[in-house]
């Protein structure tokens, strides 16, 4: 979360900067990482929400397998997908 964030306000601030007088000469640089950063932080909240789910694949396996005679199997899986979430 706190990468989206950092991502959301550096964009903020060359948003801020361009167009500036102070920055003319710096119009390319500013638009390119506005645009780089604003792919970084819609990465990064996707990041956050694959985590999230993975968590709560994860909590639900361990509360299925209470009930179920292959609960091991279920939590196995759970786990092991939720190591492939960055």
């Amino acid at each position: 979360a706190s990468g989206a964030m950092a991502a959301g306000l550096a964009t903020m601030v060359a948003s801020m900067s361009r167009g500036k007088k102070a920055y003319v000469q710096y119009e390319r640089e500013l638009s390119e990482a506005i645009a780089r950063l604003s792919q970084l932080r819609e990465e990064l909240k996707a990041a956050i929400d694959a985590d999230a789910n993975s968590y709560n694949a994860v909590m639900n396996a361990y509360k299925a397998a209470k009930s179920s005679a292959e609960g091991d199997g279920l939590i196995d899986a759970a786990l092991k997908q939720a190591t492939s979430v960055p």
